[in-house]
């Protein structure tokens, strides 16, 4: 049973690595490199009626894979609020039918009724958003935005490759959290002349 809602959310949330586009923003002047710990809260997971997730499994999946990647990258985790920094996670899936006109061989649909006849393309598919946020402090403390870091993203399901792909969308957004172990690159200068 358990394999199987495994399975489901890795349709649910699949894409190919390769498609997977996610944008990170980091908070001016901070540098995340001096936090030492981390715990996970227990984000959001927003789904469609046709299409059930296990929250419960979402969470514990997410925790095992950021876990591993920010321990790889020289945080450490702790279990409870002693972290000086809480990541956080808001995933949705929703249900996309896209539709166009076309005509002849893909070209453009002809304009009058005597040309040939159109065409219409359609595609049903699932869409995945995964977001990811980084806030230090209490969270939740009223008036306050403690969001330091965060990266988001949408996967189309309908390329699917196989693979873990819950695993490649949280790498492939946890990519530009840096490095403890990795040393400032010097920014060159740009020399006139």
């Amino acid at each position: 049973m358990k394999a199987c809602i495994v399975s489901a959310l890795l349709c649910v949330l699949s894409i190919s690595v390769s498609g997977q586009d996610f944008k990170t923003s980091t908070r001016k002047g901070i540098d995340l490199k001096k936090y030492d710990t981390f715990t996970i809260v227990r984000g959001e997971v927003i789904t469609s009626e046709d299409s059930k997730l296990d929250k419960d499994q979402f969470y514990k999946d997410f925790v095992r894979i950021a876990v591993k990647e920010l321990e790889a990258r020289g945080y450490n985790y702790v279990a409870d609020s002693t972290a000086t920094l809480s990541l956080s996670y808001v995933a949705e899936t929703s249900r996309v039918v896209e539709s166009e006109n076309v005509g002849p061989l893909g070209q453009m649909p002809q304009r009058n009724a005597g040309d040939v006849q159109t065409q219409t393309w359609s595609r049903d598919f699932t869409r995945g958003s995964l977001i990811i946020s980084a806030e230090v402090g209490k969270s939740g403390e009223a008036g306050q935005n403690n969001q330091v870091w965060s990266a988001e993203g949408s996967m189309d399901v309908a390329r699917t490759r196989g693979g873990n792909v819950l695993e490649y969308a949280i790498k492939n957004a946890l990519r530009d959290f840096p490095s403890k172990f990795e040393k400032e690159k010097r920014r060159k200068r740009n020399k006139k002349g």
